[in-house]
């Protein structure tokens, strides 16, 4: 969500979909404001992992400690999650420049920037299962998500359970993005974020928000485990017009369950 969600609007998301995982982004409210409201809103107790950063915003539903900071920059933040019950995975927040300050060319060629400290972070800890999640600022469809040296994140689960693909003699491993369903207005909005502009080619929605799946957890996704949500506690978060009310936030949020593979006997236990 943008950074003007207060903290009773994120509680009140939390209340309706109890998330384990809440990660918010130059958020115009504190830490501490924030997962009091959580707390007190939902009943449940949310933790605060150490971050070396304060540009993105970790609240999580077990103990703290299981969230190891592998990076922080100013544009991705990389954790190390050890759930309770469940595989460990890596979790990269995002948040990548705009194009109000990059053009497309521009944003696809920093892409392998971060796609390196992901894959290093991947290194550090024996090559989890990873999820990158947040605002891209780019749609699905753009050089630096699709691209063999970007995030390489395509919309076929058939084709990411190759794991990876040979661009040129070198091989390069795959993303799902299940965000490829959901543009169009057909289940919802037809977006995360509306821009629209007298330009010759607007798109009026993008899908700047997006979370990339790696094969492990492609193969157990359902439909419906990422989902944009419009609404919480019976009140929209959309304007009249039917765009992002940017009163309480001008970016949809986006809900994702992760279905984890159980250590102990190799079924998938859902971590939200």
């Amino acid at each position: 969500m943008g950074s003007t969600a207060t903290p009773s609007v994120v509680a009140a998301l939390a209340g309706e979909h109890e998330p384990d995982v809440i990660v918010l982004v130059e958020s115009d409210y504190g830490v501490a404001e924030t997962v009091e409201e959580l707390n007190a809103r939902t009943g449940l107790l949310y933790e605060i992992p150490f971050s070396l950063t304060d540009r993105f915003q970790f609240y999580v539903k077990m103990p703290a400690n299981r969230l190891q900071p592998l990076y922080d920059g100013p544009n991705m933040s990389i954790k190390y999650v050890q759930p309770v019950l469940g595989q460990s995975f890596i979790l990269a927040a995002v948040h990548l420049p705009s194009k109000l300050h990059l053009g497309n060319d521009e944003q696809a060629a920093l892409c392998g920037r971060w796609v390196r400290h992901v894959r290093e972070s991947e290194a550090k800890v024996g090559q989890p299962p990873t999820v990158v999640i947040g605002d891209l600022n780019m749609n699905p469809f753009e050089p630096g998500i699709v691209g063999a040296e970007g995030f390489h994140a395509v919309s076929s689960r058939a084709v990411v359970a190759r794991r990876t693909r040979t661009v040129l003699g070198e091989e390069r491993p795959l993303l799902y993005n299940p965000m490829w369903a959901m543009m169009g207005d057909a289940t919802g909005p037809a977006g995360t974020y509306y821009y629209g502009s007298s330009n010759p080619i607007t798109y009026f929605w993008n899908t700047f928000d997006q979370v990339l799946l790696g094969p492990e957890l492609a193969r157990n996704f359902l439909p419906g485990d990422v989902a944009v949500a419009s609404s919480v506690g019976g009140g929209s978060l959309l304007a009249a017009g039917g765009y992002p009310d940017k009163k309480i936030s001008d970016h949809l949020p986006v809900v994702a369950t992760l279905r984890l593979e159980d250590v102990s006997d190799g079924d998938t236990e859902p971590v939200g």
